[in-house]
């Protein structure tokens, strides 16, 4: 979202704290990931694709929720430690690594061990927190819609 807001990947890099380098792996990675070319590249700046343009509204309403649950957890007690295991979509690798920041700044007690899964995990037993597309979430989740 800062690539489609700033427009350049210094200037998304600089308002992630990152350098352009480290943006251009993250969009690449990304969109290897979704197997789309999300941004056209050109010289002075980067537009989105028609696939970017379909997932932007996505993408706003995932980060939203990220930033949401990054700030539910900065306001638990500063006592929070430990390991916090989250499971995952390999997709969104790209879209949660700002939001851990968030979480890591808030917590640094808290040790998240992160798991890159496509496949539904027994919770209780594998992660702590699963993030997962789904219209049809098993009755003992606790889930939040992020998207359509």
């Amino acid at each position: 979202m800062a690539l489609q807001r700033d427009g350049t990947l210094s200037g998304a890099g600089a308002s992630l704290g990152m350098s352009p380098s480290s943006a251009q792996r993250r969009l690449s990675a990304l969109e290897d990931a979704l197997g789309e070319r999300l941004f056209q590249r050109s010289n002075r700046r980067l537009t989105l694709t028609p696939a970017g343009e379909a997932l932007l509204p996505q993408a706003r309403t995932l980060v939203y929720e990220l930033d949401s649950w990054a700030r539910e957890a900065k306001s638990m007690s500063d006592q929070a430690e430990g390991v916090v295991r989250i499971t995952f979509p390999g997709t969104l690798a790209a879209l949660i690594a700002p939001c851990l920041e968030v979480l890591r700044d808030a917590h640094p007690k808290i040790t998240p061990m992160l798991t890159a899964e496509d496949a539904m995990v027994d919770v209780a037993e594998e992660a702590d927190i699963a993030l997962r597309a789904t219209y049809d979430p098993p009755p003992e989740a606790i889930a939040r819609k992020v998207g359509t």
